[in-house]
C-alpha cells in the first residue's frame, strides 16, 4: 500500500485485512465440530468459539501491555490504530502478529470440546446476554495461554519461547525507534 495521506493507508489496511479475516475465520468455522460452528467473528460473542478467542485476547493483550512497558514502549501512541485519548493503541498494533497463538488454542480447545456452553453461564448484569465461563473453563483458559507462550519456536536462528520472541520483538521496535527518535518525532 502506498499513499501519504496516513488516513487514507490506515483505512486501506483494514479493509484488506477485513476482507482476508472473513474467509479466515469461516475456514475455522468449517473446521469445527457441528455444535462448534459459529457464523462470524465477533467481540460481543454468543458461542463458545468467539468467547474463547475473546477470553484469550484479553490474556495477551494484557501480556502484551506490560511487556511494553518492560521495554520501555509507550503502549498509548498507536501507529496503525488511532491515537484515542486513554486507549493504548500500541497494543492494539502489535498485538495484531500475535494473534495467531490464542486462534491457534481457541481452535484446539473447541475442536477437542474442552469447553462448551456447560461451562459458561449468562452475565446477569449485562443486557446483551454475554456468556462468562465457570472458575474451572478460567483456570483451563489461562493454564493454556501460558503454558503455549512456553512452547519453543525459532527465532532468528535461535529456539526460545514464543513469551521470548514478542519480547525481544517488541525490544526491536524500541531500538528502531530509539535509533530514529529525531526522525519520529519530527513526523509527528
Amino acid at each position: 500500500v502506498q499513499g501519504m495521506d496516513m488516513d487514507e493507508v490506515r483505512e486501506t489496511l483494514q479493509g484488506i485485512e477485513g476482507s482476508a479475516g472473513r474467509p479466515y475465520f469461516e475456514s475455522i468455522s468449517f473446521l469445527m465440530p457441528a455444535d462448534m460452528k459459529f457464523s462470524q467473528r465477533r467481540r460481543n460473542a454468543q458461542d463458545v468459539y468467539n468467547c474463547v478467542l475473546n477470553y484469550l485476547y484479553g490474556i495477551l493483550y494484557a501480556k502484551i501491555k506490560k511487556m511494553m512497558y518492560q521495554c520501555r514502549l509507550d503502549p498509548y501512541i498507536g501507529i496503525m490504530h488511532v491515537d484515542i485519548y486513554n486507549k493504548p493503541t500500541f497494543v492494539f498494533d502489535f498485538i495484531e502478529g500475535q494473534r495467531i497463538l490464542c486462534e491457534e488454542i481457541a481452535y484446539e480447545i473447541c475442536h477437542a470440546r474442552l469447553i462448551t456452553f456447560d461451562d459458561m453461564n449468562p452475565d446477569v448484569n449485562d443486557a446483551n446476554g454475554r456468556l462468562l465461563f465457570t472458575e474451572e473453563a478460567k483456570k483451563m483458559l489461562i493454564s493454556r495461554f501460558y503454558s503455549a507462550l512456553q512452547q519453543k519456536v525459532y527465532w532468528k536462528k535461535k529456539r526460545i519461547t514464543r513469551e521470548r520472541k514478542m519480547y525481544m520483538e517488541l525490544l526491536e521496535v524500541a531500538e528502531m525507534i530509539g535509533e530514529k527518535k529525531e526522525d519520529v518525532l519530527a513526523v509527528v
